[in-house]
């Protein structure tokens, strides 16, 4: 036997160039594979809906969201649902669009008690809002209209809020309804969100701060005479429900 060992033929140019003998071209090729299989679970994911941590699946309609002036770029063939990860990872570009939708989520998942809330139409940085009278109080059994205007730059910035409704009430002004509170001023955190404003509006109307009135009158009348200052929160409970009829 001869001691001379058989060499291998030289690769062919074709076979230099073959995808599968390129390491590069191997992990581009898996990368794309990847991407298309993230596109398929995102598209099944729209289909079927997103499932929350909690096992709660909330889901909102294309219509709606575009009611709040949010831009899809999609094509509206099917009045579909439009779940979490639709308008959170594609539709998202503002980031305060991206929190009040984070906050709305929350608000319909666990709805405060006596509180609901949801933005206008066309316009997601202005909501519209409605409190109920906390109970065992002269405020219990009414119900008073609210907005909240965000700022573009929510949650680094606190929103302004008014009531729609008359109030009486030492940090609400009388003419315009303003709200005068702590959280949406000098202690406003960007933690906060729709619904720790909305419980800090409404516990307000219990435990008001007589001493930095919005409202002289009902500040006074609040320290001199408690009893009479009831009275006239009774009235505007009997008010709203004249309004809501």
């Amino acid at each position: 036997m001869s001691q001379e060992q058989e060499q291998p033929a030289p690769a062919s140019q074709s076979d230099q160039l073959s995808p599968a003998f390129d390491p590069r071209l191997c992990g581009c090729l898996e990368l794309l594979r990847g991407g298309l299989e993230t596109t398929l679970s995102g598209l099944e994911t729209i289909a079927t809906g997103l499932k929350y941590k909690k096992g709660c699946e909330v889901s909102i309609p294309r219509s709606k969201m575009e009611d709040w002036g949010i831009d899809f770029g999609l094509e509206n063939n099917e009045e579909d649902d439009v779940t979490k990860e639709i308008y959170h990872e594609v539709t998202m570009t503002n980031p305060a669009t991206k929190r009040l939708m984070k906050d709305l989520e929350k608000l319909l998942q666990e709805p405060p008690a006596g509180i609901s809330a949801e933005p206008q139409k066309n316009n997601i940085l202005h909501w519209d809002a409605i409190i109920q009278g906390p109970k065992k109080s002269p405020w219990e059994g009414g119900s008073f209209k609210l907005t909240l205007q965000f700022p573009e730059d929510y949650p680094n910035k606190p929103p302004t809020g008014r009531f729609i409704s008359p109030m009486f009430h030492p940090n609400i002004d009388a003419k315009d309804g303003r709200i005068f509170i702590d959280i949406l001023r000098d202690e406003w955190r960007p933690i906060y969100n729709v619904e720790s404003v909305l419980i800090s509006i409404q516990s307000l109307l219990c435990d008001p701060n007589p001493n930095s009135p919005a409202n002289e009158e009902a500040a006074k009348l609040f320290i001199e005479n408690k009893r009479e200052y009831n009275k006239r929160i009774r009235k505007l409970v009997e008010q709203s429900w004249a309004k809501d009829d």
